[in-house]
């Protein structure tokens, strides 16, 4: 078997059809499916059973609700490809996907290959993405790691890439854990030898009312701001080289921490965590010539005031979350 697909699923039932439905299309052919219910209650435990009862490429299995890091290493642990790649449940991916991302990884003796992505909002189709002329581009593993930190090429995502079996060897999720995604890609790349990306958005990524995306809350948070802090733990250890773009990546949480959390009296005591994280690495970002311009003139501003910094940043997401909302009505928070 080349190629294993892992599809976590939790309470997808509306969905699982149609993301299925593309992974069964895939131009490349020499794939599994690996259904791993999550202890599900809306019918999306029954829903695999079919897939896996009327279709040999798919097998389902069952557990008790762990959460999505769980779910995925018990994936990697079912699955019998020498590659593996992950996919939502509420997702869907373009009949090339496997078929793009396998060339890349051949073309490049590359052990991870990443593709562009498309948000896609529920209700519409996913557009047939046009020809990408752009080449490939080839990085080292560390690199990789480095421009997935100062947020350039990828994002801390284990969709959209395909990677080979003996990373996973090294690598895990962090079972138990939210926000599982920052706590873990950032490793894979750096354990790989080369990463290629492919500008082609062949990964559909689907805006749903109740998207994890829009959904904060505080506890998610904490978790979130505690991984981009063990990164730059991590850099110090094991790659001191690459340092500053640690220090990036937790200034960028950081901000993006601020936009979903409102000012309240149960807040404050994180808040000030977050302003202190902010005022300790602002330095670094802002002389960090790699460093997004956006970034480097937070850092700027935030000199002035992280309270009005922090103010402009509810109204953008509060616009955001409006945005969704008349589009599909009240959002679950």
């Amino acid at each position: 078997m080349k190629i294993s697909i892992i599809i976590p699923v939790y309470n997808t039932v509306k969905y699982i059809d149609r993301c299925l439905e593309s992974c069964i299309s895939q131009s490349y052919d020499d794939y599994e499916i690996i259904l791993i219910d999550d202890g599900s209650k809306d019918g999306s435990s029954e829903k695999c059973d079919e897939w896996a009862n009327t279709n040999k490429k798919v097998k389902a299995f069952h557990f008790e609700n762990a959460g999505a890091a769980t779910a995925r290493n018990r994936g990697i642990e079912k699955s019998s490809g020498e590659y593996i790649c992950f996919i939502d449940s509420d997702d869907c991916i373009s009949p090339d996907y496997l078929e793009y991302l396998y060339m890349l990884c051949d073309n490049s003796n590359a052990d991870i290959s990443v593709c562009g992505f498309a948000d896609v909002y529920q209700g519409n189709e996913p557009k047939q993405p046009a020809d990408e002329t752009d080449e490939p581009v080839v990085f080292t593993g560390p690199e990789a790691m480095e421009n997935l930190l100062y947020q350039r090429y990828f994002i801390s995502a284990p969709w959209g890439t395909l990677s080979k079996r003996n990373i996973w060897d090294k690598v895990r999720f962090p079972d138990g854990r939210r926000v599982e995604d920052v706590a873990t890609v950032y490793k894979e790349y750096a354990a790989a030898n080369k990463v290629v990306y492919g500008h082609r958005k062949l990964y559909y990524r689907y805006l749903l009312p109740d998207s994890t995306i829009y959904t904060t809350y505080t506890e998610k948070n904490r978790e979130y701001l505690s991984h981009c802090r063990d990164i730059v733990k991590w850099l110090k250890e094991y790659y001191p080289k690459y340092e500053k773009s640690g220090y990036h990546r937790l200034f960028s949480a950081c901000f993006q921490i601020l936009s979903e959390t409102d000012k309240s009296i149960n807040n404050e005591a994180f808040l000030r965590e977050v302003y202190n994280e902010i005022k300790k690495s602002r330095k670094t970002v802002l002389t960090d010539k790699k460093a997004r311009i956006r970034n480097r003139g937070a850092a700027l501003l935030s000199y002035i005031s992280i309270d009005i910094l922090h103010g402009s940043l509810r109204l953008y997401y509060k616009s955001k979350v409006r945005k969704i909302k008349r589009e599909y009505g009240k959002i679950k928070r």
